[in-house]
C-alpha cells in the first residue's frame, strides 16, 4: 500500500510516523504517534487523516482530549459583559469589557474570552489570530446565554486564524447580506452555537448567505443547532444552513460533525465553489428546502470527501452531488428517507453503501425547533453507523460508540435498544423493485408480518403512503387481528407513474409496542423520450420530386431497455414518409438516432381522356348519336364518289363535331399529377410496450 500523506488536525500534532514511510507491505502495520496540546479547557477534538492507495481512502481516526486550566492559562482569560466598559475595563472578571470586538483587539494567542449572558450588538469583525497550539477562544460561559444580534450585515465575521467560537446564540441579519457567522480564518472552530434567522425577510438574493459560512481551509464545525435561515418556508437555493466553500478561496479539509441543521430555505449542509476533501459525519438534517447535503465544486473538483452516518429525513432532496465531483467520494451508512424529490443523486459512478431507508423514529418528531430528535429505543439508526470518520462524542457530549454500537445522526442512543418491537416485525426489512417501464406493473413481492407475542395482535390499518405512494399497491390476508405466534402475507406491486426513483412506505398500525411498523419501498420508473436530433430542424421545404430528411434522437432514462418501434403518418398525396431504421433498441441514457425521410413526386401535365362509350344495354347519349350520324354522312359521300370538295366538307364537319364533343372551346384542360403544394404536419410515433411518445415535424412543398 502506498501512503501519500498523514495529516493531523485540531489541538493535536503528528509526533512520529514510526516505520510507516511511504509504503506499507501487505499484511504489515505501522505506528503513528500523536501529541496533544490543548489550546483551551474542555473537550478538544481532532482527526488523523491517512491518504493511501487502499479502497476507502482517506482513512481517518478521530482524536479527543480534554484541556484543563493552568496558572499560565488563567492569566490569558478575559471577560466581556453587558455591564462592562471598553474604555475603563481591563478585561478581568471584576472589570470586564463591553464588546467582543474590543476583546479581539487586545487578545493574543492562547487567550480565552468569556462572554456573560445577555444580548450584544453584532455586525462586527474579529481579526486576531491564534496559533495551531494556542487558539484564541470566544466562549459563551452559559450555553446560548450570550446572544449576538445583527445591526447591519453579517453578524459575526472572523478573519483570524486558529480561532474558536463556542456556545453563542447568533441570529443573522434579517433583511441584508449575508451570514450569521462567517469565517475566512484558517482552522476556525465553530462549536455548539444556536444559529438562526439569517435573511428571513430579504427575499432570495443570488449573493447568497448562510447561518454558518466557511471561506477558509481546515474548518471544524461541530454540534451546532442551525435552523430557519433564508425566507423559509419559501425555497431559496442561495441561503443555506451550513455553507463550506463560500467562495473561490480554498476551503479544503473542513469537517462538520454532530450538527442539527433544519428548516433552512437552501441546503442543510452545502459544499460548493472550492470545497474538497471534507468530512461530513453524524449530522442530522431535515426540512431543508433544497435538500439535506450537497457535495459539489465549481472551481475545481470536490473529491476525497467523506459523507458517513448522516441522517437526511424529510428534506426536498436527500444527499446529492452537483457541479464537478471526483471519483473518490465516500458515502457510507447514512439514513436517507422520505425526501420528496429523491434520496440520492451521485455522479461519476460513485455509490452509497449500507444506506438505511426507514423512518428514523425520533423521540418527538415535529419538524421544527419544538421537536426532540434523539432516537427512540427501536430506531433503525441505532447500531447502523460506521466508525469510519466518526467523532468520539455526540451532540450532547456522550461517548461514541455506546456498547460497541456506532449510531447514525447527531445523537448516540444511550442505553440498551428496545427489543420489544422485534416481537412484531415485518420481513424483509425493505423492498426494492427492479427497473420498471412507466405504466407497467411489476411482479409482486411478499412481506411477512409476524406476531411472536403471546397475545393476539389488533391491526388497525395496512397502508402505503409517501412521495411515491401512488406507485405501489398492496393486498394482504392479515385481516383485523393476527393470532399469537401467527403470521400473514402482504403482497406489494410497483406501477411507476413517472420515471426516476420512486419511494414510499408500507405502514402497519397495530396494537404492539413500536407501532406503527414501517417498511421502505423503492423502485425505479423507466421511460424513453423522442426529440430532435443534434443539428436537425423540425421543418423542411422542398420542391415536388425532392426528399426532405430529419434526424430524431431516442434516449432512455437510467434503467430503460427495450425495442422501440417507429412509424410516420401525415405524408401528403403522392409522397411517402419512412423512418430508418423502423425499430431500435434503446438502453439506458445512450441516445440512438433515426432518420425520417419524406419523398415527394414531381408534378406533370396529362392530356384529357375520351369519354367512355355507352354500355351495351344503357341509354345512348345524344353526343354518341351525333357521332354516328356524322360518320354515316361521311360514308355516304365517299360511296357516291361525289366531288372532292364535298368529301373535304364532310371531313371538316367531322372535325368540328369531334372538337365540340371534347369541350368545344379553344382551351383544352390538362390533368396534373404529383405532390400538391402546401404545408403538412408529420407525426412520428415511437412505441415500446405500453410506452408511447410522438414528435411532430413540418413539411412545406412549393
Amino acid at each position: 500500500m502506498t501512503i501519500s500523506s498523514v495529516t493531523v488536525s485540531g489541538d493535536f500534532v503528528l509526533a512520529g510516523l514510526g516505520n510507516c514511510g511511504t509504503s506499507l507491505a501487505a499484511g504489515s502495520s505501522c505506528t503513528i504517534s500523536v501529541s496533544f496540546t490543548p489550546a483551551t479547557t474542555g473537550i478538544r477534538m481532532g482527526m488523523v487523516t491517512v491518504d493511501d492507495s487502499a479502497t476507502g481512502s482517506p482513512q481517518t481516526i478521530s482524536l479527543t482530549g480534554t484541556g484543563v486550566a493552568s496558572a499560565v492559562a488563567s492569566a490569558l482569560n478575559y471577560y466581556v459583559s453587558t455591564t462592562g466598559s471598553d474604555s475603563s475595563g481591563d478585561g478581568s472578571a471584576a472589570n470586564p469589557w463591553a464588546t467582543i470586538a474590543h476583546a479581539a483587539s487586545v487578545v493574543v494567542p492562547g487567550s480565552t474570552v468569556h462572554v456573560a449572558p445577555g444580548t450584544y450588538t453584532g455586525s462586527f469583525n474579529t481579526d486576531a489570530s491564534g496559533t495551531a497550539s494556542a487558539y484564541i477562544t470566544y466562549i459563551s460561559d452559559t450555553k446560548w446565554g450570550a446572544k449576538i444580534a445583527p445591526s447591519g450585515s453579517s453578524t459575526w465575521s472572523n478573519h483570524g486564524n486558529y480561532v474558536a467560537i463556542e456556545n453563542f446564540d447568533v441570529s443573522g441579519p434579517p433583511s441584508s447580506c449575508c451570514n450569521a457567522i462567517y469565517t475566512a480564518g484558517n482552522a476556525t472552530k465553530i462549536i455548539g452555537n444556536n444559529v438562526h434567522d439569517t435573511q428571513t425577510s430579504n427575499g432570495c438574493q443570488a449573493v447568497g448567505g448562510a447561518g454558518i459560512a466557511v471561506d477558509a481551509p481546515n474548518a471544524y464545525v461541530a454540534g451546532n443547532y442551525v435552523h430557519d435561515n433564508g425566507p423559509f418556508p419559501t425555497p431559496c437555493d442561495y441561503i443555506h444552513g451550513i455553507y463550506i466553500g463560500d467562495s473561490s478561496r480554498s476551503s479544503s479539509g473542513g469537517a462538520a460533525y454532530n450538527n442539527i441543521s433544519f428548516d433552512n430555505s437552501g441546503w442543510g449542509i452545502q459544499l460548493w465553489h472550492s470545497a474538497t476533501n471534507e468530512i461530513l459525519v453524524n449530522n442530522t438534517l431535515f426540512g431543508n428546502l433544497s435538500g439535506g447535503i450537497v457535495v459539489g465544486n465549481d472551481v475545481g473538483a470536490d473529491d476525497n470527501t467523506i459523507v458517513n452516518n448522516n441522517l437526511a429525513f424529510n428534506n426536498t432532496r436527500g444527499i446529492w452531488e452537483e457541479g464537478t465531483t471526483g471519483t473518490h467520494n465516500v458515502y457510507q451508512n447514512n439514513l436517507v428517507f422520505q425526501n420528496s424529490s429523491g434520496d440520492w443523486s451521485l455522479q461519476n459512478g460513485n455509490t452509497a453503501t449500507a444506506t438505511v431507508s426507514a423512518d428514523p423514529l425520533f423521540v418527538n418528531w415535529t419538524g421544527d425547533s419544538t421537536g426532540d430528535y434523539h432516537l427512540q429505543p427501536s430506531s433503525p439508526a441505532i447500531g447502523a453507523g460506521t466508525s469510519n470518520g466518526a467523532p468520539t462524542t455526540d451532540y450532547d457530549g456522550n461517548a461514541r460508540p455506546q456498547a460497541g454500537r456506532w449510531d447514525i445522526g447527531s445523537y448516540e442512543y444511550v442505553g440498551a435498544p428496545s427489543t420489544a418491537s422485534a416481537a412484531v416485525k415485518l420481513s424483509p426489512s425493505a423492498l426494492t423493485f427492479a427497473d420498471q417501464d412507466v405504466g407497467a406493473t411489476s411482479a409482486v413481492q411478499t412481506v411477512t408480518l409476524s406476531n411472536a407475542t403471546s397475545a393476539a395482535l389488533s391491526i388497525t390499518s395496512i397502508a402505503i403512503a409517501g412521495p411515491g405512494g401512488g406507485d405501489f399497491t398492496q393486498t394482504n390476508n392479515c385481516g383485523s387481528s393476527l393470532a399469537a405466534g401467527g403470521a400473514c402475507k402482504i403482497t406489494v406491486s410497483f406501477t411507476p407513474t413517472a420515471s426516476g426513483t420512486r419511494t414510499a412506505t408500507l405502514t402497519v398500525t397495530d396494537s404492539a409496542q413500536g407501532s406503527p411498523h414501517t417498511l421502505p419501498l423503492t423502485g425505479t420508473g423507466a421511460d424513453f423520450s423522442i426529440s430532435l436530433g443534434s443539428g436537425s430542424s423540425t421543418s423542411a421545404t422542398v420542391a415536388p420530386g425532392q426528399t426532405a430528411t430529419y434526424t430524431l434522437s431516442l434516449k432512455g432514462t437510467p434503467g430503460f431497455t427495450g425495442t422501440v418501434k417507429l412509424a410516420c403518418d401525415g405524408a401528403p398525396q403522392a409522397a411517402t414518409c419512412t423512418v430508418t431504421p423502423g425499430s431500435v433498441t434503446a438502453s439506458g441514457t445512450t441516445p440512438v438516432s433515426v432518420t425520417v425521410s419524406v419523398t415527394t413526386t414531381a408534378r406533370s401535365m396529362l392530356p384529357p381522356s375520351m369519354p367512355a362509350p355507352p354500355a351495351a344495354n344503357g341509354p345512348v347519349p345524344g353526343s354518341w348519336l351525333f357521332w354516328l350520324l356524322l360518320f354515316s354522312m361521311v360514308a355516304s359521300v365517299a360511296a357516291r364518289a361525289r366531288r372532292r370538295a364535298s368529301l373535304g366538307l364532310a371531313v371538316a364537319l367531322l372535325s368540328v363535331a369531334f372538337w365540340s364533343s371534347c369541350g368545344g372551346s379553344g382551351n383544352v384542360p390538362l390533368a396534373s399529377s404529383g405532390t400538391p403544394a402546401g404545408v403538412y404536419t408529420l407525426t412520428v410515433s415511437a412505441a415500446s410496450g405500453k410506452l408511447t411518445h410522438a414528435a411532430s415535424l413540418s413539411l412545406k412543398v412549393n
